[in-house]
């Protein structure tokens, strides 16, 4: 149990970081540019981490192989792995993309933008987000947190600091999530340096998909109920709420969000820990209890202040 909490010490100071960052330029953000427009970028992130969400399993897929190669020592079969599957998603979501751009003016108008732009930004959020989960899911299933930590918090810094750059030259809701851009093209090249020391020098051989493949598909399912349970209010109300409420919806939204730090190293951390437990002769159901109940005591403290607090924090965020 020291390794595993050791491990959720690791994780929990890089989410942590990455996650008090990312809520820093949300609240940078909505101060510059007011409810209306920071509504449009709330639902704007919103539209995009449901995708995220939903296509989610990719990273799951990607980490729960990775691991399983990884406790037979076969390094080139994930580099194979992260190869193929990287080159899938640059195709397949490319092609969803410009159907989406077809659609861009109808969806903008039903969820009340002021512009298509935001939207249209959101698109290549999700496809560079989506790319950055294949290097993200093999520092994950080999188990290696400090890169996956440098990965996250590089991130949340560059977007903190090109955010807060471009708002202050031009206050718009472009600027703000341009921001989201060029840190995620930032990170994807440090990412391909990270995943080199992964492998090294290990030749790619070939691996099945049949068992890839039955993976799929009911991690799909879990993934997109998950996304729309997570997503769809702040989508629904950018919808029929007027603009100032829709922003401290918003704000209230972020916040919410941003206290997904607190579950996020144990999601991190599961996948991996469950997969390789089998081949150590270890029970997992006991793993899992133990991992629960340390959530349960992390978790408890944060959410009591945000209850006792609510009010006047979601009055300073907005």
């Amino acid at each position: 149990m020291r390794a595993e909490m050791k491990q959720i010490a690791v994780l929990l100071a890089g989410t942590g970081t990455a996650a008090a960052l990312s809520l820093a330029y949300a609240v940078y953000a909505g101060r510059v540019l007011g409810p209306a427009d920071y509504a449009d970028f709330v639902a704007a992130t919103s539209f995009v981490v449901f995708f995220s969400l939903a296509f989610g399993p990719i990273n799951g897929i990607v980490t729960r192989f990775t691991a399983q190669f990884a406790s037979h020592n076969e390094y080139g079969k994930i580099r194979t792995l992260s190869r193929e599957i990287a080159k899938r998603l640059a195709k397949y979501c490319l092609i969803g993309i410009i159907a989406g751009l077809l659609a861009v003016y109808p969806l903008a108008r039903v969820l009340q933008f002021h512009s298509p732009w935001p939207l249209v930004i959101g698109y290549g959020m999700i496809y560079l987000t989506l790319l950055l989960t294949v290097p993200r899911g093999v520092l994950r299933g080999v188990q290696d947190f400090r890169r996956y930590n440098v990965n996250v918090v590089l991130e949340a810094v560059i977007r903190l600091m090109v955010g807060v750059a471009l708002l202050y030259c031009v206050q718009s809701v472009v600027s703000g999530l341009l921001a989201f851009v060029v840190a995620l093209v930032a990170v994807l090249f440090v990412s391909r340096v990270q995943l080199k020391s992964v492998w090294r020098d290990a030749v790619p051989e070939p691996v099945d998909g049949t068992s890839i493949r039955r993976f799929t598909v009911p991690m799909f399912l879990l993934a997109l109920g998950g996304a729309g349970f997570q997503n769809m209010d702040m989508l629904l109300v950018k919808c029929f709420l007027e603009a100032p409420e829709a922003g401290q919806y918003g704000a209230a939204f972020t916040l919410a969000r941003t206290l997904g730090v607190l579950v996020t190293p144990f999601g991190i951390l599961l996948l991996p820990l469950m997969t390789d437990l089998p081949e150590q002769g270890r029970r997992a159901g006991r793993m899992l209890a133990r991992i629960s109940c340390l959530f349960l005591a992390l978790s408890a403290r944060p959410l009591l202040v945000f209850w006792l607090l609510s009010v006047p924090i979601v009055v300073w965020l907005s």
